[in-house]
């Protein structure tokens, strides 16, 4: 096991499903003033959202009742600040209206309860982030609206004069558009150095198109968006006409339908100011394994980072019960790529893997992070923490995960925020 970590304690969180463990919560952590905030669902499935100071103890903690029962793991909840620095909690969702509250910025009152985000921001939404801007401040939110094979990438914004997400007139990127339709599914948004934001999207093919089945993901794309997530280009500066869709995207790597891509992963930032991707889909005898994309030279470049060797398919409608998690990543000063995941074939455990460059050597023997059966959890860290001071900060709780989305029997487990300090970070 790879040191103790400092350990924060929440309280009983849902583990019917993986609600509260997905890795497209953005943010499931805040950093704020003398701690972070952090928001879950607990084991009755109400929302609770925390401060914790900078020992990870709880300092203030809101349960505020849900009008949805969180069994259907699409309906996460992700946060966000907003440009008078109230917390925006954005959850709810799936193909439906989500639910949007806010905060005082340190969590001391409630500023508005859960409401329904007006219809037209998004009546089919799924998938929330939210983006902050700086200069000039302002809160964006990003979403999918629609299904899985026939929708498109929107961006609401917060509009304090009018209490509300306005939505853009036109979607940033739309599978809806053409003819056959198809799906896009958005990685974690990598913010570049200039203030631009990369995008790795993937797409869902309808299931009638091929033999794959229901879960036909193909990709991966890289679209460049500005600041004001209002312009799309190429990584090469071209500009692309909105919505951007698979038919005058840019293709980043080609993984074919079949090949057991999964449809939202990590992305990270490399030394060299170029986004990176960590995803999986099946090495050369079918197994699916973790691969890492980078840009180097004159293009991309993609390699295994995982020695897995169970095969599995993406198989089913709504969440799976997969026996990988989905990895997530971040990259250190000297280009070594940390991959967090869950394994069965490591005993649900919480696991590193260390890559350092060049990336296309063999894969490097994970170590364990925390030795505990964590079910189906898949790692929840703050990107932000790390690039502030250079510590890992994760949620962490056990959890299970049905095949689909149906209601589960109730159950709970522990809710925690588990720290590795700097110095052991760049020691691993």
């Amino acid at each position: 096991m790879t040191g103790s970590p400092q350990i924060g304690d929440l309280g009983e969180a849902w583990a019917s499903s993986s609600v509260n463990c997905v890795p497209f919560r953005h943010q499931a952590v805040l950093p704020a003033e003398d701690g972070w905030v952090t928001a879950f669902y607990d084991a009755a499935g109400d929302v609770v959202t925390c401060r914790v100071d900078d020992a990870l103890r709880p300092v203030v903690r809101h349960v505020t009742p849900s009008p949805i029962a969180p069994h259907d793991a699409h309906a996460c909840i992700s946060l966000g600040r907003g440009p008078d620095d109230e917390i925006h909690v954005v959850f709810g969702a799936h193909a439906s209206t989500a639910w949007h509250m806010r905060l005082a910025a340190d969590l001391s009152r409630i500023v508005q309860p859960p409401r329904a985000l007006a219809e037209q921001t998004a009546q089919r939404l799924t998938y929330p982030m939210l983006m902050r801007r700086d200069d000039p401040a302002g809160l964006m939110l990003l979403y999918r609206d629609g299904g899985s094979a026939r929708g498109e990438i929107r961006v609401s914004r917060w509009m304090p004069a009018q209490q509300a997400f306005v939505p853009d007139e036109t979607a940033l990127i739309s599978g809806a558009t053409g003819r056959p339709s198809a799906g896009p599914y958005l990685n974690r948004p990598v913010r570049l150095p200039d203030g631009r934001t990369a995008l790795f999207t993937v797409w869902r093919l309808a299931a009638e198109l091929t033999s794959a089945g229901d879960v036909a993901n193909v990709g991966i794309d890289l679209f460049i968006a500005d600041a004001d997530l209002a312009r799309l280009t190429t990584e090469d500066g071209v500009a692309l006409s909105l919505p951007a869709t698979p038919y005058h995207g840019a293709r980043a790597w080609a993984v074919p339908p079949g090949r057991n891509l999964i449809n939202q992963a990590s992305a990270g930032l490399a030394p060299d100011g170029w986004p990176m991707a960590l995803s999986y889909w099946n090495d050369a005898t079918g197994i699916p394994q973790y691969q890492l994309l980078w840009h180097a030279g004159a293009g991309w470049h993609a390699a295994p980072v995982s020695t897995f060797r169970q095969p599995f398919t993406l198989a089913g409608r709504g969440t799976l019960p997969l026996p990988h998690s989905r990895p997530d990543m971040l990259v250190r000063a000297d280009g070594s790529v940390l991959c967090f995941f869950r394994s069965a074939e490591y005993g649900n455990r919480l696991m590193l893997s260390v890559q350092a460059p060049p990336y296309d050597r063999r894969p490097a023997e994970p170590r364990v992070l925390m030795d505990e059966d964590l079910g189906h959890y898949e790692p929840i860290l703050d990107a932000e923490t790390y690039r502030r001071d250079g510590s890992v900060l994760l949620y962490v709780q056990a959890c299970h995960q049905g095949h689909g989305d149906d209601p589960q029997a109730p159950a709970g487990a522990p809710a925690r925020l588990m720290r590795w300090p700097a110095a052991q970070v760049a020691a691993w």
